[in-house]
């Protein structure tokens, strides 16, 4: 084997290893169970929370935090909200859930939606909307 030959190989391998090691400290993509999740809010005060996954998981909303908009642009917490029912051994949740009594016509809020699906969560704002 010539000197040029021994030269490229080792390089490879030099370079496979490198490879291999970098692919040994990679994290992989956080929600691999959960593939979508958001959460909507209506003029009316009707939340809706849709969550689809990657396999049959129970899917949990284990958070829901209501938001008002202060006069000055800023959100202030108006406090927790119920969460909606939970479904088990489904690949998704779509729930509705009215919050019309926890809020005050006239002025602008969101919800922040926590979803869960086996070990992973993941959190979603919903748009600012006036309660009408």
């Amino acid at each position: 084997m010539s000197k040029r030959a021994s030269t490229a190989i080792i390089a490879l391998l030099i370079s496979l290893g490198i490879a291999a090691s970098a692919f040994a400290t990679m994290v992989p993509f956080a929600n691999q169970n959960i593939s979508t999740a958001g959460v909507s809010l209506s003029s009316s005060m009707n939340a809706k929370f849709i969550c689809s996954t990657n396999g049959y998981f129970t899917i949990s909303v284990t958070s829901v935090k209501l938001e008002v908009k202060n006069s000055d642009g800023t959100w202030k917490s108006a406090g927790n909200l119920p969460a909606p029912a939970s479904q088990k051994n489904t690949t998704g949740l779509n729930k509705t859930v009215d919050y019309s009594s926890y809020c005050t016509k006239n002025k602008t809020y969101r919800i922040t939606a926590t979803f869960n699906a086996g070990s992973e969560s993941v959190t979603r704002t919903s748009s600012a909307v006036v309660y009408k």
